[in-house]
């Protein structure tokens, strides 16, 4: 069955995934390309609210944030830019008939700790460092439309404001 573009359902899921990935990849080339922005007040429940409209994840994946998350002093389309290439990859490589991401934080007293975790098949640890370089893909790129630079860009803007990013794998 098709609308009235002669597009089916099939066809509009392709093409709503590539819209998808063609604004991470606009956002990823304005990123490297932009001037550093003002810090301002940030509220990341608003930035994760937007980033998941942005994504559009399928019907079939559950986005939690069981807590309220913070404000904080940041570059809001930097600090968007951490989450959207997190999520992104998060929704990409879940291999299950139903998805869960889950976003938290804890307040570690001098810094905050944000996680992102997903039910997805996880990263060997002999890859950890790796999935952070440059335009690495574990995959095939073509297959997982994957670029390989936004685990890069999420680690340069959180190290370039005094933090650290790794990746933890469990069974």
């Amino acid at each position: 069955r098709k609308d009235a573009n002669g597009f089916s359902d099939e066809d509009r899921l392709v093409l709503e995934a590539f819209a998808a990935q063609a604004a991470v990849a606009i956002q990823n080339a304005k990123l490297f390309s932009s001037v550093r922005e003002e810090k301002e007040k940030v509220d990341l429940n608003q930035i994760i609210k937007d980033t998941i409209d942005l994504l559009g994840p399928p019907k079939h994946m559950e986005i939690s944030v069981p807590r309220k998350l913070p404000v904080l002093f940041f570059e809001k389309a930097r600090i968007q830019q951490v989450f959207q290439n997190l999520l992104s990859n998060a929704i990409k490589f879940i291999d299950k008939p139903k998805g869960k991401i889950k976003i938290d934080c804890a307040d570690a007293g001098a810094y905050w700790k944000f996680s992102v975790q997903d039910n997805g098949p996880g990263i060997e640890e002999k890859y950890h460092q790796r999935i952070f370089q440059m335009f690495e893909t574990l995959g095939s790129s073509e297959e997982e439309g994957s670029t390989g630079i936004g685990l890069t860009i999420a680690k340069k803007i959180v190290e370039m404001n005094g933090g650290e990013i790794w990746v933890e794998f469990q069974r």
